[in-house]
């Protein structure tokens, strides 16, 4: 009888381990198994009447998209566990998660703290909560595929307690209008043109100055230089003067004369 006992009672204990497990579901965010329905396996169905919950949608200037997941309704202010992806609204509900939830980007709002799921071959295309303490506004950040341009819904489980969630729970569609890219600086193009210089030497006159080949003689000769015969004459008789000479035509034949002019007409050469 005793053994008896000890059977049904450790039964019990199992069986309410295994329960309290089950209703309990996961505190540290929802498994890889709930990214197809986003359903959690909580023992319970879920609720069928409007979300109390919303998701907002903000897109930033580098068209990421800021999320906040907060309450909407009177007597509903918390809620404990989140599940949320982004689609291709224009794929309906056959699309699978696109983009990635980030941790922290700089220049962000403070973000809260979660976990990011790698659902339907993904990577990190789901976030959900890290803990199940009561959550008032909870503030993600998604970014779309490189790229993409189209309108984006979120969708969002919002889980208040074990009984009590909603599913899928739709945001505004927002449309992403330009591909996120990534910013490059283009250096300036630079002229390698060398500027033309001029390799035309300057002329330089080749042309002889001219000089005179006209040998000098002695005697009469009608001319040298620019005097005549009576202008040398004249500058011998000053000469001869000069030295007490005063007749010239005593000088016969004119050998002192031709002498002279020799000595004369060698000096202007």
């Amino acid at each position: 009888m005793i053994s008896f006992r000890l059977s049904v009672t450790s039964f019990c204990l199992i069986f309410a381990i295994c329960i309290g497990t089950q209703v309990s579901g996961t505190p540290n965010g929802a498994p890889v198994a709930a990214c197809s329905t986003m359903t959690p396996e909580h023992g319970a169905g879920a609720q069928t009447t409007p979300s109390p919950y919303v998701t907002i949608p903000t897109i930033m200037e580098d068209e990421s998209v800021r999320l906040t997941l907060m309450a909407n309704s009177s007597g509903y202010s918390t809620f404990k566990g989140y599940l949320v992806m982004a689609f291709d609204n224009s794929l309906g509900d056959a699309a699978p998660p696109i983009g990635i939830f980030s941790e922290t980007v700089e220049g962000t709002p403070v973000l809260t703290p979660g976990n990011y799921l790698d659902c339907l071959n993904g990577v990190k295309n789901a976030a959900t909560h890290k803990d199940n303490t009561a959550k008032v506004i909870v503030n993600l950040l998604w970014i779309p595929p490189y790229g993409f341009m189209g309108d984006v819904v979120f969708k969002t489980t919002f889980v208040q307690n074990v009984a009590s969630f909603w599913v899928k729970t739709l945001s505004d569609v927002v449309s992403i209008s330009s591909p996120t890219t990534t910013t490059t600086t283009t250096p300036a193009p630079t002229s390698t043109t060398p500027v033309p210089t001029s390799t035309t030497p300057v002329p330089t006159s080749t042309t002889p100055v001219p000089t005179s080949t006209t040998p000098l003689t002695k005697g009469r000769s009608n001319s040298v230089g620019s005097m005549d015969w009576n202008y040398r004459v004249g500058l011998c008789r000053v000469f001869f003067h000069s030295i007490g000479i005063n007749s010239f035509g005593t000088l016969g034949n004119w050998p002192i004369g031709q002498t002279y002019g020799t000595i004369y007409y060698s000096k202007y050469t």
